[in-house]
Parts: C-alpha cells; structure tokens; sequence
C-alpha cells in the first residue's frame, strides 16, 4: 500500500507576511520525507502556481504540489484546496463552488480566539464546520488547547481532522505530518481525507515564538512595501502566473 506524508497549510513570500521562497518550501520537505505539500498563501494560489513552473522536475518528482489558498470570509477563514483559481466571495459562495468543482474545503484553526478572522471569534463555528469538507484539528503555530477543542469539536460533528504547520518561517517547516494510506495524487489525497483515512504526527513546539518571529517579519516587509511604492508581493509578481 501507497502512502503519502503531507504539510497541508505552508506559506510562502506571496502570502505577504513570510520570506520563504515556494522553492524552499518544497525543496526542503521533499527533502525531509515528505511527498505531497498544500501551499496555501493567503487570498492567492501564487505560490504553488510559481513553484509548479518554476521548480526543477528532478524536485517535482518527489513531491507533489498542491494548490491551495486561505481565504478570509465573514463566517472565518477557509483554506480551498485544489483551485489555482483566485477565489473571492462569501463562506456559502465559496464552498458551494468547492463542492461543484471537487475542490477540498478545509476549516483551519477554528478555535483559536487569538485569531481575528478564525470561525471562533466570528462567531460561526459550528454553522461553518458542518458545511467543510476536514477540520484543521491540529495547526502548529495555535495553542495545544485551542486544538484539542477543535478536534473534540470535529469528532461530536463527524468531521475528518488533518494537521497543518501553517508554516511562515524556516524554523515552523516540518513540525507535522499528515500520513495517509493512498496513492501521492492529488485527487487520491482529497478522497482520504474525506474518508478520515489521516493519521497526524507533531514534534514539540511553543507557538508564541514561531507567531512573534513571523509578526516582526510581517512589519518589516511592510515598512519595505511602503519604501518602495509597491501594493504587495502579489502585485509585484503577478506576471509570473501561469497563463
């Protein structure tokens, strides 16, 4: 049996708020075990769009790419997996589309109240995670009590939990691993985790360091976006979309 080890929540310099090139992204956790990877960038699919056409096919071989985004809607945020596709609209608009598409829609960080833009704070928790497809039950850089209400939540709603780093910086790569028993393809990944076939590993971490590290990047790259007269690294790197 075919099994695939997976990070579905990684950033790269096209979220805005992390310096990690898409290349480093996947080079690395191919490089670690890993042989499928989500980047997730937030309200665009760039950088898995970039890394598909830009990396080397001898690192492609190894690793599958997974397109993805994280969206902020009024119901909390939602990572789409699947779409390169830039997404915008409200929480039903969105996943609506997903389920016409056989896109997988994902409910990251639910209960994390630190989060403005969780399904927590917005008040939506339950009403969301009933219309997902999986639960992020486990992401890296939330308290270990925001988790566990997440994942006790997820089981009382039936609903499928995988793991995410949600990787911004070097040091947050690799602190978890989705293992699933399926073939390393993308349509083969989505239909294990609907099923609940995910097993999740985490290594130890303390996320208010990862989370102050990433807050100081984030406002340096901005004084450095308001020095040179850019909008963002996305509009700056928007001819390099696949056509």
């Amino acid at each position: 049996m075919s099994i695939t080890i997976a990070d579905f929540h990684v950033h790269t310099l096209f979220s805005g708020d992390s310096p990690l090139p898409p290349r480093v992204c996947v080079s690395l956790l191919a490089n670690h075990g890993y042989n499928a990877l989500a980047l997730v960038d937030h309200e665009s699919p760039n950088g898995a769009i970039f890394a598909k056409k830009h990396l080397p096919k001898r690192i492609l071989q190894k690793i599958t790419v997974i397109s993805g985004q994280e969206i902020k809607t009024e119901k909390g945020e939602v990572i789409i997996l699947g779409c390169e596709k830039t997404l915008r609209g409200n929480f039903e608009e969105i996943v609506e589309f997903c389920t016409e598409e056989n896109y997988l829609c994902i409910l990251p960080h639910p209960l994390d109240f630190f989060r403005k833009n969780s399904a927590q704070r917005k008040g939506f928790v339950r009403y969301a995670m009933k219309r997902v497809d999986a639960v992020e039950c486990l992401n890296a850089r939330s308290l270990m009590f925001f988790n566990l209400l997440a994942k006790n939540l997820a089981k009382k709603l039936k609903k499928p939990c995988i793991a995410g780093s949600d990787a911004h910086i070097l040091s947050e790569l690799g602190k978890i691993k989705n293992i699933l028993f399926c073939e390393n393809k993308e349509e083969e990944i989505f239909e294990a985790i609907r099923r609940a076939e995910v097993r999740i590993f985490v290594k130890p971490y303390f996320s208010a360091i990862s989370r102050t590290k990433s807050l100081l990047w984030k406002l340096l790259f901005k004084r450095y976006e308001k020095a040179k007269g850019i909008e963002s690294v996305n509009t700056a790197v928007e001819a390099m979309r696949v056509e």
